[in-house]
Order: structure tokens, then sequence, then C-alpha cells
């Protein structure tokens, strides 16, 4: 996530034992407008709690939304970047910029 003073830390390492659902987006992540790709992920620390909510998530995703597959294709290689290639550089200029 975004930082502005400090270092991140992921909210459900905080929550005890309580269920976090973190939503995010790559738009807002990578500053990329119109890259309409997001993501859910739930914490329930093996509760259990949600695994209905998980189980309707899970069958929504199943539905054909449109989304764009040419960009969910370059996902990887946006967020794992080969060591060493450009791509990799401007991602770590990208992070002592922005994050």
């Amino acid at each position: 996530g975004l930082v502005f003073n400090g270092e991140f830390s992921p909210m459900h390492a905080h929550s005890g034992d309580v269920p976090v659902i973190s939503v995010g987006g790559i738009a807002k992540e990578f500053v990329v407008p119109g890259w309409r790709v997001g993501w859910l992920v739930i914490h329930d620390k093996g509760t259990g709690r949600l695994a209905e909510l998980a189980g309707g998530i899970k069958s929504l995703t199943q539905l054909i939304l449109g989304a764009n597959s040419l960009i969910q294709g370059t996902l990887p290689r946006i967020l794992c970047p080969t060591p060493g290639s450009a791509d990799e550089q401007s991602l770590t200029a990208f992070n002592q910029r922005y994050v």
C-alpha cells in the first residue's frame, strides 16, 4: 500500500483475532488510471468466520465481468520484473519516488 510516513504495516497484523478484508487495485497502487484490476484478500486467521463470504466472493469472480485480459497478462511482469531489467529499474524508481 501507499505509505506517507514510516513503513507499511498490513492491517491484519494488528487485528488480533478479528477478520480483515483487504481491498486493493492496480490503478491507485501504481498510479495507472484506467487499469481496472483489483483484488480482495481475506484474512480470517484460520477461524473460518468468513468462509461463507469467501465462497460467495469466489462465485462472483467466476462470472464474466469483462476484465481486461491484456492488463491481467502484464501484471506478473509489472509486479515481479526480471532482475536487472528496465522494468525493474522503472519499478525501483517509482518506489523511491512515490512509496
